[in-house]
């Protein structure tokens, strides 16, 4: 490292505006790590009370959803079975009967290879 670089450089402390660094700041010995297992205890379970209540909540949000899910399940089975019911040949019956058709008593086929012809009289 030359000699002008050394001089441009600033100490972090300095850049950030503190007197001291922090390393010097902070207790040495056991106080020092009594001091950084405290603010670790608490960051730690104040992480752990973020994550319950997430989950809690996520939690409820899933339940609805489950509810809803089983909501239209249930309509959709209930829209089957009257499509199904509407559809049957009984109702289709009940439905032509009332629009005043006639069931047909006897059918009879015609052969277009005999070449006959019927004509009104």
């Amino acid at each position: 490292m030359g000699y002008t670089y050394a001089f441009s450089m600033t100490r972090p402390h300095e850049a950030l505006g503190l007197r001291q660094p922090v390393g010097r700041r902070i207790p040495h010995g056991i106080a020092g790590w009594n001091l950084a297992l405290s603010v670790l205890s608490v960051l730690l379970i104040s992480f752990y009370i973020a994550q319950v209540n997430s989950s809690a909540t996520k939690a409820y949000q899933l339940q609805d959803v489950q509810n809803r899910v089983d909501t239209l399940r249930n309509d959709a089975t209930i829209l089957q079975n009257q499509y199904v019911a509407g559809n049957s040949l009984y109702a289709i019956n009940e439905k032509v009967s009332q629009s005043g058709f006639v069931p047909v008593e006897s059918i009879e086929y015609i052969n277009p290879n005999l070449h006959t012809y019927a004509m009104a009289r």
